[in-house]
């Protein structure tokens, strides 16, 4: 597998990159392509940030009642506060968590998302604080979690694509439940630039 460092991406060339590398073989396909440059910014986080422990709640549930909570601890950091749900997402649904907003707003996803990664990211924080000794498979282990919630990992990418993201469109997800569609995307997956986004805000507010 090539690696590219390129500016603003994962830095690949050093010991722990390599091993990491070394653990998803050769040969990828397109999806284990993509989990490994997210274990690349993982394991730059590991040295290239001070994280703090986050507090988080529902790890696992995607409920909507579980929205609230898990927004107001997101929301309690006031340097993540700010860039923490991209205004795109916002646009047609303003945060609030009334049922309707709930069943349809695309910014759902993306506070699940958070909750998702400042959970697995406590692992980071006690790499850091030596807690827990910098492990390329625990890296790797990191990295899956938070692939596997994306659209780009199952096979309902074209709910929600990076593209839409990138230019700002609304979601076929969003779409279909403004139809009435049940179960679109009930995962509440996000796309994987969307994971990236919440990395680099990450490695931007808690850069050493």
């Amino acid at each position: 597998m090539e690696t590219n460092p390129g500016e603003g991406g994962p830095k690949y060339l050093d010991e722990v990159g390599m091993k990491i590398i070394d653990l998803y073989g050769n040969d990828l396909d397109e999806k284990e392509k993509e989990e490994v440059d997210l274990a690349m910014r993982v394991k730059d986080l590991v040295y290239e940030t001070r994280l703090e422990k986050f507090e988080v709640t529902s790890a696992t549930s995607v409920r909507n009642s579980t929205v609230e909570p898990k927004a107001k601890l997101l929301f309690a950091n006031p340097e993540i506060a700010e860039r923490a749900i991209p205004e795109s997402l916002t646009r047609d649904y303003p945060v609030q968590f009334d049922d309707e907003t709930l069943a349809k707003a695309p910014w759902v996803n993306m506070v699940h998302a958070w909750n998702k990664v400042l959970n697995e990211l406590n692992t980071v924080s006690a790499m850091q604080e030596g807690k827990t000794p910098v492990s390329p498979l625990v890296i790797a282990s990191i990295a899956n979690v938070l692939y596997n919630f994306t659209t780009n990992s199952d096979k309902e990418r074209f709910l929600r694509t990076d593209e839409q993201f990138l230019n700002g469109e609304k979601y076929v997800e969003t779409i279909k439940r403004e139809s009435g569609t049940k179960g679109a995307n009930a995962r509440r997956h996000v796309c994987l630039e969307e994971m990236k986004y919440i990395l680099n805000i990450v490695k931007e507010v808690y850069k050493k």
